[in-house]
């Protein structure tokens, strides 16, 4: 895990360092802005279920991950729409208007990542990675 970590924090860096040199300065910014936005509404909003997949005593019953993953798919759901809530107000601050469109396309992302699949957090628990 410790070998997966360092990683994923070096391409992260890697990436970042291309699109520093791919991207004119502004829209690396424009797009930096977007990425705090939505790491920022996905850490307020957490609400534990990956935690509670790997830390529930017994066995994972069918039951209990098909609340999890409607949880997911509603917490996605909610989130898309407080990005787009706040898609004009975002763009208005910075005075960017092709930031509403791109917060409106970026804010599909955690709708359609609501309906990954648990089971993964099911493996992790099991120590299946």
């Amino acid at each position: 895990m410790l070998l997966g970590e360092g990683y994923s924090s070096g391409l992260r860096l890697v990436s970042n360092l291309l699109m520093t040199r791919m991207l004119y300065p502004e829209a690396f910014g424009i797009m930096l802005v977007i990425n705090v936005v939505f790491t920022g509404l996905a850490m307020l909003s957490d609400v534990g279920i990956r935690s509670a997949i790997i830390a529930r005593k017994g066995e994972v019953d069918q039951q209990f991950l098909n609340v999890a993953w409607t949880i997911m798919i509603i917490r996605g759901f909610i989130l898309g729409a407080i990005a787009a809530f706040i898609a004009s107000p975002l763009a208005e601050w910075y005075e960017h208007p092709e930031l509403f469109e791109l917060v409106l396309l970026v804010s599909l992302g955690p709708v359609i990542a609501g309906f990954a699949s648990p089971f993964p957090r099911v493996a992790e628990r099991q120590v299946e990675l």
